[in-house]
C-alpha cells in the first residue's frame, strides 16, 4: 500500500512538473503539437468518413432485408466465366411464378414469406393542381410488409383484398405527400397515377436522402395487380420475386431449397445452367467492407507518415529540453530523486505533448464531421472507437518519441550534470 502511494505521489509530482515545463515553453510546444495534430486528423478522418458512410448504407441496406433473396434476372455481382450474352436472354421473373413458388415452399422449414414486387420508374402523379414527374414506386401484395418493414406514420398498408383485387390505392412518401398537399396527413385525399385516380391510404415516415441514391419520401407503393392493369408490366420496369428465410435456419440450405424450387418451375435440366439470379444484401455490403477496408488503409498509410514526422518533432524538442534542464536534473538526483523518477517525469511530459496533439486534431475531425454533414445531408460522426485509437496511437507515438531522451537524462552523472552550467 506504501508502494502504490509512493507511485501515485512521484507521478503527480512528475505530472506537474512536466505540465510546468510545457507551458514555460508555450511555443515550442505549440510548434512540436503541428506534426501529431496533422497526422492524427488525416488518420481519423479517413476513418470516421468511411465508418459513417458504411453505417449509412448498411441502414439503407436494412430497408431491403438482411435475410431476404432477392431472385431477378440480373445478377448484383457479375461472373467473368458467365458469357454476357446469357444475362441478356434470361426471362424476367414474374407473378405467376411467385405464386408457385410461395406454394411449393409452403411447407419447407426456414421459409418464412414469398412475395413478388415489381418496380417501375418516371411516372407522373397530380394532385390539388400540383403535378411531381420522375417518380418511382413499387407495385406489391400485402405480404411485403412482412418482408420489408414499411414504417407507416399515417394511415395503414394495402390489405390482402386490396392487393388481389388491384384496388385504386395508394401509400406516399411523405415528401411527395408534402409537396403534393403541403401536409404530411392525407389519408383519404385523391392523387392522380397512370390516368387513375388512386386514393391515399397510407403515407410513410420520412426517411431522409439515401446513399443508394434514392429516398422512401420520393417513392409510392400500390397493389402490383393494379399496375399490371393499367401498365405494361411485360417490358417497363424491374420484376422481382422475394423469399424470406428464417435467421434460425442455415441460409445454404434454404438456398438450394429456393434454387431447387426455382429450378424446377422454370423446367431446367440438370445440366442447364440457372436463368435468374439468386442476390442477398450480403453481396452489397460485402463490396462495401472491401471498399471501406481499402480507403482505412490508404488513410492509415497517409496518416502515419505524418505522425512519424511529428513523433521526430517530439523527440528532437525532447533532447532540448533535456539539455536545457541538464543542470535541473543533477540539482533533482543530488537531492535523491531516482533514475525511474526522471525516466517517468520526461516520458509523462512527452506522452502529455503527443495526447494534446492528438486531442487538437481530433477536435479538428468533429469540425470537420459537423462540415461534411451539413454539405452532404448525411451523418458523419466520430465513433467512441474511434476517438479511443488515435488517443492510444498520439500516446503511444508520444511514449516511443519521448523513450530516448528520458533514457538519456535518467542515467547522466549529478556531479557531471550540476557542473554543466
Amino acid at each position: 500500500m506504501r508502494r502504490i502511494r509512493l507511485f501515485f505521489q512521484l507521478g503527480m509530482e512528475s505530472f506537474l512538473m512536466a505540465a510546468n515545463a510545457l507551458w514555460v515553453n508555450k511555443l515550442r510546444s505549440v510548434l512540436s503539437l503541428a506534426g501529431i495534430s496533422i497526422g492524427i486528423f488525416c488518420i481519423v478522418l479517413v476513418w470516421t468518413f468511411v465508418d459513417s458512410m458504411e453505417a449509412n448504407i448498411n441502414q439503407a441496406f436494412e430497408g431491403m432485408g438482411q435475410n431476404v433473396v432477392y431472385i431477378q434476372k440480373w445478377p448484383w455481382e457479375f461472373s467473368n466465366d458467365y458469357p454476357w450474352w446469357k444475362y441478356m436472354n434470361r426471362p424476367r421473373t414474374n407473378y405467376r411464378e411467385s405464386l408457385l413458388l410461395q406454394e411449393r415452399l409452403r411447407e419447407t422449414p426456414g421459409i418464412e414469406e414469398v412475395g413478388f414486387m415489381f418496380r417501375f420508374y418516371g411516372r407522373s402523379i397530380k394532385a390539388s393542381g400540383n403535378s411531381l414527374d420522375h417518380i418511382s414506386g413499387l407495385g406489391v401484395g400485402s405480404e411485403y410488409e412482412r418482408i420489408n418493414k414499411v414504417d407507416i406514420e399515417y394511415g395503414r398498408f394495402i390489405t390482402e383484398s386490396e392487393a388481389r383485387l388491384g384496388s385504386s390505392v395508394i401509400i406516399l412518401g411523405q415528401k411527395l405527400a408534402v409537396d403534393l398537399f403541403g401536409q404530411p396527413d392525407v389519408t383519404g385525399k385523391e392523387v392522380q397515377l397512370f390516368g387513375r385516380k388512386l386514393t391515399v391510404i397510407g403515407v410513410m415516415e420520412m426517411q431522409g436522402k439515401s446513399l443508394l441514391g434514392s429516398s422512401a419520401d420520393n417513392s409510392v407503393f400500390v397493389p402490383y395487380q393494379l399496375v399490371r392493369k393499367v401498365t405494361n408490366t411485360r417490358w417497363g420496369g424491374e420484376p422481382s420475386i422475394l423469399v424470406k428465410m428464417s435467421q434460425d435456419m442455415s441460409p445454404e440450405q434454404m438456398e438450394m431449397s429456393i434454387r431447387g424450387t426455382m429450378r424446377s418451375i422454370r423446367r431446367l435440366k440438370p445440366r442447364d445452367d440457372d436463368n435468374f439470379a439468386m442476390n442477398k444484401i450480403t453481396m452489397l455490403t460485402n463490396v462495401i467492407k472491401g471498399v471501406s477496408g481499402a480507403m482505412n488503409v490508404g488513410g492509415g498509410i497517409i496518416g502515419i507518415f505524418s505522425i512519424l514526422v511529428g513523433g521526430f518533432g517530439i523527440a528532437n524538442i525532447m533532447f532540448v529540453s533535456v539539455r536545457e534542464r541538464t543542470n535541473q536534473i543533477g540539482i533533482q538526483k543530488a537531492l535523491g530523486a531516482t533514475r525511474g523518477f526522471i525516466l517517468f517525469q520526461f516520458l509523462i511530459e512527452s506522452v502529455m505533448l503527443s495526447l494534446f496533439g492528438g486531442l487538437i486534431g481530433v477536435m479538428f475531425v468533429i469540425v470537420a464531421a459537423w462540415a461534411l454533414t451539413a454539405a452532404m445531408d448525411i451523418e458523419v460522426f466520430l465513433s467512441s472507437w474511434n476517438f479511443l485509437l488515435s488517443n492510444l496511437i498520439s500516446g503511444g507515438i508520444g511514449l516511443l518519441a519521448g523513450l530516448i531522451p528520458a533514457i538519456f537524462a535518467a542515467w547522466m552523472d549529478p556531479v557531471e550534470a550540476i557542473r554543466s552550467k
